[in-house]
């Protein structure tokens, strides 16, 4: 499924962050490829200096569905001084995301 997810990347004042994603914002169905995605996602958040919040998750209320679509808060706390962030992450025929903050 090649596509595109790209989202805005908005700071939840004492929780951490949440998207919204783009209206043409693809993401797979399949769970692994999903699985992937937040991964890459991840790890795109980590390179950027973005670090995990002091807060505990809520683990019953945080699924990679919510946290695709811009329900669920992430753990994650923006660098100083990041304002206006986005992540933009491109799906290959083989369902591997190439991700980025920008």
């Amino acid at each position: 499924m090649p596509g595109r997810y790209a989202a805005k990347i908005c700071e939840v004042a004492g929780e951490g962050i949440r998207f919204e994603p783009d209206e043409e914002s693809a993401f797979p169905s399949e769970v692994n490829a999903m699985h992937l995605l937040v991964l890459g996602i991840a790890l795109a958040l980590g390179r950027a200096g973005y670090d995990h919040h002091p807060t505990p998750r809520n683990p019953a209320i945080q699924t990679i569905e919510g946290v695709l679509d811009g329900q669920a808060v992430l753990p994650w706390r923006p660098p100083p001084g990041s304002t206006d962030a986005r992540i933009v992450c491109d799906i290959d025929q083989a369902g591997m995301p190439r991700c980025r903050v920008i």
